[in-house]
Formats: structure tokens, C-alpha cells, sequence
């Protein structure tokens, strides 16, 4: 049985016997309610609260000091008729002077305080110092520590790159493709119990997806509720471009980028127009119109470049999804194009429940280059399990629960794995500009 089938079986059997609270433990005391805070600049930010139907909130943010208070600019809510829960989006005007702020939760009928959560403001003029990928995050292996363990590295943003929701976890077979509604649940239920949308302290957070959230094991183009699956994922994450926050982009499907002076993240969705494997489309993998769109954000960029996608780019392990095993056409002219960029890629992934730091030498790129996997912050393992997928250019990798995190310095850039302890288990310096 494969490591996703095995997955599988085991999400199921777990929800069909109720066994994910004798895994995930009693729930920590604290905040009540789901909060997110999503993207975020000096003058603005926004909120994502998942609560139950029969409270309508009420929002207000006032800075540290007290000198500073504001109602909602934008408040709107989503639901559905066969659930018991509904998604609220705040979005909130700043103030530049003032970076940290309180955020109050009230029931609108009693005004009784619900909740109250911590955030910070960023400059968009700078770049990013300290920035976090995370991915598969399986709520039923739920492990509260790993989430602590970010939120106390306090980096400017997390970015969430695949299988952030196992929605297809009550199928163990791919039997039937997930129904929008079973989407929405596996939704409200992850909100309501990972530990980071409990944090007293708010991190952002922008996110994409991968199989498993996208609607199920290894789905691409021909799933059959792709608009109901972008919508559901649109209205929890709230990644819906503003003139109030010009830094970010959405692009075709659930693609995105966000723009510092000299970063460029670009998101890009290996879902929605993905192919059958070992198509010779020449653009099986991302499709044409978002393929096109991704170029066009990278081009003329001068400064770093994160090229993210939910699944590995140039891993070749037969029977797994990653681009180069599934599309290496496409894979061979996508690069031609990249690397005639003003600017090198570093390519991020998620995906293998291991994370890696691997240098990359293709030539259809024309430069070296590295891929940094990060992978899982709860979800199936094993130790060693990484070295069951051996690759060249593998320069460090861990298949302990860790997020990867990067910390920009004077002249290039750390990541390291972090554990539930906090703790480093690999640490490797990348350069910020690639020469040569």
C-alpha cells in the first residue's frame, strides 16, 4: 500500500471511529473562535473568522497604544445551508503610525467579548526578513506544539503551500470525487482545530493548494467541482486582489503573487488545468493562460524570485507527482523561458511529508539553482523517510514534523527545518542573487 493510500485508510477509519481526539489530544485553553489574518500591509489587512451560525460578530481593531481604533472597512460572510458554521471576512484600515494592534471579537447582540488576538502591520516597502512555508497538515495527526513552534519564530508571514485541508480523508479509495459540501466541512473542521487559528499572536498568512485540498488524491483538470473548490477556497483564505494592498495579485485558478522591493513569491496552481501524467502538452502542467501569467509577473522583476508550487519540481521518483516525473515537456520548456528572466528562480515545494534543501543543475535552465521542499507540519511519517527518495544535489532533508524558514541576511539567505521543539534540524545558507 502507498504512502497516500495508507493515508487514506487511516484518515478514514480515524473519522469513522472517532478516534482523531485520542490523536490530537484535549484542546489547549485559549481563544474560542477560528481567527486568520490573511494578507497584510501598513495601511490595511484583513481577517477570516469561522464561527458558529447562531453568533453574528462584530469586529474592532485599536493600535497597543489606545491612540488609534477602527470599525470593519469591508465585512462580509459565507455559508451553507447544511452547515452549522459560517465564515466571516473583516478587512481593516490602518494607521502608519502605529505597527501593533489589538483585535476584538464581540457578539454583536450582547457586545459581550468573544475573543482577542494580536497582529502586526507590515511595511511593504521592505522586503521580507524571516518568511515560513508549511504544508500537509492533516488534522487528524493534529500536533499543537509544531504551531506554537512558528508562531514563536514570529516570521513577517507563512505561507501555506498544499494540502493545507485533507478534504478527501473520509475516502479512502478515491471512490467519487469530494462534493463541495464535503469540501466545506473538512474546511470548518481543520479551522476549528489546528492550533494556529487559536494563536493569540496573528502570523498572515497566504496560502495555494495541492491534491488533497484541491478535491482529492492526485486530481487535476478533470475533477468535477474545480469552481465550487476555488470558491470555497477563496472565501476561507479571503486572497481576493484589493486596490488597498497593490503588493499582492491573484492570477488564474488559486495562483498568486506577492511583491517586496526586491522578492517576488509566485504561487502557481498545479491543479486546475493539470493534464494526465506523462502528457507531452506542452503546457500540461499549469496550463497556458496561467502559465503566461506567471512569466509575465516574473518578468523584468530584478531581485529574488520563489517560485512555489504544491508539488516538486525536478525530483525523479517513479510512480510520484512531481513535474519532472509527469510532465518533463512542459517541465523542459517552461525553464527555457525562465531562464531568460532578469532574475534566478529559487524553486519551493511541499508535498513528500519530508522536507529537503536540494541544488538544482538542469539545462534547460542554464544555471544552478536550489529546491526547497517543506513537508509536513502534521502528517503521515516516518523517520528516514527521505532517504527512501534518494535524489542528487540533495544537500539536507528531515522527515520529522518541521516547516522550513528562511531568514533574509546581509548577503544571502538561511532556511532551516524547525521542529515541534523549536528547534533546528538542518540549517543550509542559500545565496540571495545567484551568479555564474
Amino acid at each position: 500500500m502507498n504512502r497516500r493510500l495508507f493515508l487514506k485508510v487511516f484518515g478514514s477509519l480515524a473519522g469513522l471511529f472517532g478516534i482523531s481526539k485520542t490523536i490530537t489530544g484535549t484542546r489547549e485553553p485559549g481563544p474560542s473562535l477560528s481567527v486568520m489574518q490573511s494578507i497584510t500591509n501598513e495601511t490595511y489587512t484583513r481577517f477570516v473568522c469561522v464561527h458558529p451560525k447562531d453568533i453574528q460578530l462584530s469586529f474592532d481593531v485599536q493600535s497597543e497604544s489606545g491612540e488609534y481604533a477602527a470599525q470593519p472597512h469591508l465585512q462580509k460572510s459565507f455559508t451553507r445551508d447544511h452547515s452549522r458554521f459560517i465564515v466571516t471576512q473583516a478587512h481593516f484600515k490602518l494607521t502608519l503610525e502605529a505597527q501593533k494592534y489589538i483585535l476584538t471579537l464581540k457578539d454583536k447582540d450582547t457586545q459581550q467579548i468573544l475573543d482577542q488576538r494580536y497582529f502586526k502591520s507590515l511595511n511593504s516597502s521592505k522586503n521580507l526578513s524571516t518568511f515560513a512555508f508549511c504544508s500537509c497538515m492533516l488534522d487528524l495527526l493534529h500536533e499543537p506544539k509544531i504551531w506554537n513552534s512558528l508562531v514563536r519564530k514570529k516570521p513577517d508571514y507563512a505561507f501555506f503551500i498544499g494540502d493545507n485541508v485533507y478534504t478527501d480523508s473520509r475516502d479512502p479509495f478515491g471512490s467519487y470525487p469530494t462534493h463541495p459540501k464535503m469540501l466545506w466541512d473538512r474546511y470548518v473542521e481543520t479551522r476549528n482545530r489546528l492550533q494556529i487559528f487559536k494563536s493569540k499572536n496573528l502570523i498572515p498568512i497566504l496560502a495555494l493548494w495541492d491534491d488533497h485540498d484541491f478535491g482529492g488524491n492526485d486530481n487535476g483538470q478533470d475533477y468535477p467541482y474545480i469552481k465550487e473548490s476555488t470558491e470555497i477556497f477563496h472565501i476561507f483564505f479571503d486572497m481576493n486582489p484589493s486596490q488597498e494592498q497593490p503588493g499582492f495579485q491573484r492570477g488564474p485558478g488559486v495562483a498568486s503573487t506577492l511583491r517586496r522591493p526586491g522578492q517576488l513569491f509566485v504561487f502557481a496552481d498545479n491543479r486546475s488545468y493539470r493534464l494526465e501524467k506523462k502528457s507531452t502538452h506542452p503546457y500540461a502542467h499549469f496550463g497556458k493562460n496561467q502559465e503566461d501569467w506567471l512569466l509575465k509577473q516574473m518578468k523584468a522583476f530584478q531581485g529574488q524570485i520563489y517560485f512555489v508550487s504544491g508539488g516538486q519540481f525536478f525530483a525523479k521518483h517513479r510512480g510520484r507527482e512531481t513535474f519532472i516525473q509527469n510532465h518533463p515537456t512542459n517541465l523542459n520548456l517552461l525553464l527555457k523561458k525562465i531562464s531568460q528572466l532578469s532574475s534566478r528562480v529559487i524553486f519551493i515545494s511541499g508535498d513528500r511529508h519530508y522536507s529537503e534543501v536540494a541544488s538544482v543543475d538542469h539545462p534547460a535552465l542554464g544555471y544552478k539553482t536550489y529546491e526547497v521542499t517543506s513537508s509536513g507540519m502534521h502528517s503521515l511519517t516516518v523517520p528516514g523517510l527521505a532517504y527512501v527518495f534518494p535524489r542528487p544535489g540533495r544537500i539536507a532533508a528531515t522527515a520529522v514534523y518541521n516547516f522550513c524558514l528562511f531568514k533574509r541576511l546581509n548577503d544571502h539567505t538561511n532556511v532551516q527545518a524547525i521542529n515541534a521543539r523549536g528547534r533546528s534540524v538542518f540549517s543550509v545558507n542559500l545565496w540571495t542573487q545567484i551568479r555564474g
